[in-house]
């Protein structure tokens, strides 16, 4: 009796163990597989990892790009239920991406695909049946042509890291054209969840989709980090120009990127927009990231060009929703954001407030910061006496600026110039933060922050001197501005001065253009 009670109690110790599950084989099932895998992790009350073991010799073997094909063709892989970790990069061979943002694109060399062959719309690795609060990672991993490669929910510390999601399994190229209606990661319900992350090994490329990312009511400290959505691996090229980047809704407590360069995500290329914010909080944050560009900031790769219908041009961000607070931008180093060669719009912002504070806009074809009211028209909103009108950023009026005579044409690098606020003390909350930049033409765009004054309650409606010098001596045109009220909304940028960029090169001009546009 003894002996079988310890026999007994071996058995249940067995079951409570960690282990760590061996994919052998790219079948779909049976013994080495990795749905085999999948169910023996969930029988277990610990965290499991599976790790990937293929020979060259199995069928699924690729050998033009000697990496394995893992067909899921029966029917959906098991939900995930237990804490587990899916690591890829254990397939011999298969290397993390050591470039940091600031180094360049990803570099990772992935060896297993996984890839929907069964015609369904099903989920790709799903952990929304993961309710107990235990965490999942997935990691190293090529997935595509499900409805969502990845679909994470309910669960702590769910963590998606230096897989490429949509791709082929070089990340350069869309895994599979013809369909339109895939999400790279899907999420809902409590976090937190981190999809990316600081390290390098941690980026993924998440292209190709309909969404890159998407999520509904997530809460508790989600992060999105230092990824590649809509570029392709290398983060210089588009690679298919039909996604929404990020789709966030009723979201609290996202952080998209951050002050840090490692945090860095860029989101470029996308069909649509780099990211549709509908109802985020106040504690959702979009910091320090690049929208539009390749890895450097420096080279185009334009969001919204809508191939489906060329002639409905979009802008890069859209925030909407009556609940809508998102802080896109920051006054702290490396909190701006650069927002780059939109076709339209940098920023579409209708009914959200406290958004769009100091981000660096670049070429942008229409206007940097588009605030518009019930679906509005695209382009500047002319000032209403008072301010009362109601909208994105509460339509908060920009400042008029005078310059004293004699400086235009030629400019200089030190003024004292005059402006006003036609803002009421009952529409705008006062303080106001007048701030100044050195413009960059080519489209709706803002340069270099040059100063700020404030604007109080006494001064509303009426002129204020304020004197503006570069520190290097360069030229302080072409000149233009917003107002941030004190709860954090955002004016459209004023009407550009001066040196203004036309067709054939730079030409002085005396009359400003709509506000935020240069010729």
């Amino acid at each position: 009796m003894k002996s079988l009670t310890c026999l007994c109690l071996l058995c249940a110790a067995s079951s409570l163990s960690a282990a760590n599950l061996v994919v052998s084989t790219t079948a779909d099932s049976g013994p080495g597989s990795l749905r085999a895998a999948i169910v023996q992790a969930n029988s277990t009350s610990e965290s499991d990892t599976i790790s990937f073991a293929i020979p060259s010799s199995d069928p699924g073997y690729q050998s033009a790009s000697q990496h394995w094909r893992i067909d899921v063709s029966s029917a959906a892989l098991p939900a995930i239920s237990e804490a587990l970790v899916i690591d890829g990069y254990t397939q011999p061979g298969a290397v993390p991406n050591s470039n940091t943002p600031d180094q360049g694109g990803s570099n990772a060399q992935l060896k297993i695909e996984l890839r929907n062959t069964t015609g369904m719309a099903i989920i790709g690795i799903d952990g929304l049946s993961n309710t107990f609060m235990l965490p999942l990672v997935v990691r190293g991993l090529a997935i595509h042509s499900f409805f969502a490669q990845i679909q994470l929910g309910g669960g702590a510390e769910q963590r998606v890291e230096g897989c490429f999601l949509g791709t082929t399994i070089d990340g350069n190229a869309d895994a599979n054209p013809a369909n339109l209606g895939q999400t790279g990661v899907r999420v809902q319900g409590s976090g937190p969840y981190r999809i990316g992350g600081t390290t390098p090994d941690a980026r993924n490329v998440l292209s190709a989709d309909a969404y890159g990312v998407a999520f509904f009511a997530v809460s508790n400290g989600t992060r999105i980090e230092g990824n590649l959505i809509g570029t392709n691996a290398a983060g210089a090229a588009a690679i298919s120009p039909r996604a929404i980047g990020i789709s966030l809704n009723a979201s609290t407590q996202v952080r998209i990127g951050g002050a840090d360069s490692s945090a860095r995500n860029v989101i470029s290329g996308n069909g649509f927009w780099a990211l549709q914010a509908s109802d985020a909080s106040a504690t959702t944050r979009f910091q320090g990231n690049f929208v539009g560009t390749d890895w450097s900031g420096a080279r185009a790769i334009p969001n919204g060009l809508n191939p489906f219908s060329p002639s409905q041009l979009l802008e890069n961000i859209r925030l909407d929703g009556a609940q809508c607070a998102l802080q896109l931008g920051g006054v702290l180093p490396g909190e701006s954001n650069v927002i780059a060669y939109s076709p339209v719009a940098g920023v579409r912002i209708d009914s959200c407030t406290n958004a769009a504070h100091r981000n660096r806009f670049i070429g942008n074809g229409a206007i940097a910061l588009d605030n518009v009211s019930g679906g509005g028209a695209l382009g500047p909103t002319p000032n209403d006496p008072g301010d009362p009108d109601l909208g994105g950023n509460g339509l908060q009026n920009y400042p008029r600026l005078t310059l004293p005579p004699g400086f235009l044409p030629g400019g200089g690098n030190a003024v004292t110039l005059t402006y006003d606020v036609d803002s009421l003390p009952a529409n705008s909350t006062y303080p106001l933060t007048i701030e100044f930049y050195r413009g960059a033409c080519g489209g709706g765009s803002s340069g270099v922050l040059l100063g700020s004054d404030s604007y109080e309650v006494a001064d509303a409606g009426l002129p204020r001197n304020f004197s503006l010098a570069t520190a290097d001596g360069s030229s302080l045109l072409p000149l233009l501005a917003v107002a941030v009220d004190a709860t954090g909304r955002v004016s459209e940028f004023s009407p550009m001065l001066g040196d203004l960029i036309s067709d054939h090169g730079f030409e002085d001009a005396s009359s400003p253009l709509p506000p935020g546009r240069c010729r």
